[in-house]
């Protein structure tokens, strides 16, 4: 698939030219014979063994990438883009058309300078899927971020860790437009927003209710505090009777936190089962989804006393330096925000370097920017200063 631009008299038209098919699908018929609301109108030439898809640009429209060659990705052109992918996903659904053929890279997204609305175009023989293209889209919009504008960075990671997740949808894009222009929010913030007051005020009435018969034998029944305290004041010989009731409540509150403690582990009692063989401590796993299941490890400082290892469970991490949201966290001054991305696929983690400033390199050989490298067991990786390696 190849973007072009032409020219016409008082008309201007983005080209998508593939090889050409036998067959039309149904797709090619819904685009050619309607003019679906956010997409450009499109007609269809057919020269030798090429089929050029042609897509008016409205007027006052230009590329997306020729505006971001003039000016930096800011966050009222995230807002826009966002809102223009939730319209254009349901404007295709009532057209029964899937989101695969919404051409989303800078080349083939038109904007208007004058109102920052956006035209899309749609592609009825996509060979990639809307999750990727929605990566592709987000790598190529944080390369054009200024780092110095605090909004542009906080939304433009959101859209990119959403993407990579596969969680991009229009109720999802619309959210994050909504949240553009609002006061950033502190960590704390963050984290107060997702904690539920009640379940915890409960869970804590909970533990507090440890009922005394589970501890009864710390007490006589002819015990009263009231009396004994009476005794203190008008009977000096029966202090080791008040001792022994202060020994007695200690006792029972070391009780009392060694319960909670057995109530907090019966909550994990579920998930993993502890296995003592021959001195050594194995878990087990017993629910073999595999978002339990260790897919490999990486391996910092391999080989000296400073080693550090991180297990991978989950098929995307993104690497960096943890400010703005990695995943694994590398504590070095040459490392990008964003440095590169791990993906699983087919038994094998794969490393994609995100325009870092220093680059990426697997076993001494550099990659480019939005290159993939499939990794096996033993590889080196180097990101700027630091040295990892992976093992499955």
């Amino acid at each position: 698939m190849k973007l072009s631009i032409r020219k016409d008299v008082g008309h201007r038209y983005l080209v998508i030219a593939d090889e050409k098919t036998n067959e039309s699908n149904y797709k090619e018929k819904m685009i050619l014979n309607n003019k679906i609301e956010g997409f450009a109108s499109c007609f269809l030439e057919r020269v030798d063994d090429e089929e050029l898809f042609y897509y008016e640009i409205p007027f006052g429209y230009s590329q997306l990438s020729v505006l971001l060659d003039t000016q930096q990705t800011d966050e009222n052109i995230y807002k826009a883009v966002f809102l223009a992918i939730a319209n254009a996903i349901e404007n295709a659904r009532e057209y029964l058309l899937d989101t695969d053929g919404i051409v989303l890279n800078t080349e083939g997204i038109f904007i208007s300078a004058e109102t920052n609305e956006i035209c899309l175009a749609y592609y009825p023989y996509a060979a990639t899927s809307f999750e990727e293209n929605c990566v592709r889209l987000s790598e190529e919009l944080l390369h054009n971020m200024n780092s110095s504008n605090k909004a542009a960075v906080d939304i433009g990671y959101k859209f990119y860790r959403n993407c990579v997740q596969n969680k991009i949808c229009g109720d999802l894009l619309k959210e994050m437009a909504s949240e553009v222009g609002r006061p950033l929010k502190t960590e704390k913030e963050e984290y107060v927003k997702h904690i539920d007051l009640k379940k915890i005020a409960q869970e804590e009435e909970n533990r507090e209710t440890v009922r005394k018969d589970d501890y009864s034998f710390l007490f006589d029944e002819d015990d009263n505090e009231d009396e004994v305290k009476k005794e203190k004041k008008g009977k000096p010989a029966r202090k080791n009777r008040l001792k022994n009731l202060f020994s007695r409540r200690k006792e029972k509150n070391n009780y009392v936190k060694e319960t909670r403690a057995e109530m907090n582990m019966n909550e994990h009692r579920n998930l993993i089962n502890m296995n003592y063989d021959a001195g050594n401590l194995e878990t087990q796993v017993l629910k073999q989804d595999s978002q339990y299941k260790r897919k490999a490890v990486i391996i910092q400082n391999y080989g000296k006393r400073d080693e550090i290892r991180t297990n991978l469970f989950k098929e995307n991490y993104l690497i960096g330096q943890g400010i703005a949201g990695a995943d694994i966290e590398l504590k070095s001054a040459g490392i990008s925000r964003i440095h590169a991305r791990l993906s699983w696929k087919d038994g094998r983690y794969s490393i994609t370097d995100l325009g870092s400033r220093n680059g990426s390199m697997v076993n001494g050989d550099g990659l480019k920017p939005g290159e993939k490298f499939e990794l096996e067991s033993g590889d080196d990786i180097q990101l700027a200063d630091i040295i990892l390696k992976i093992v499955y």
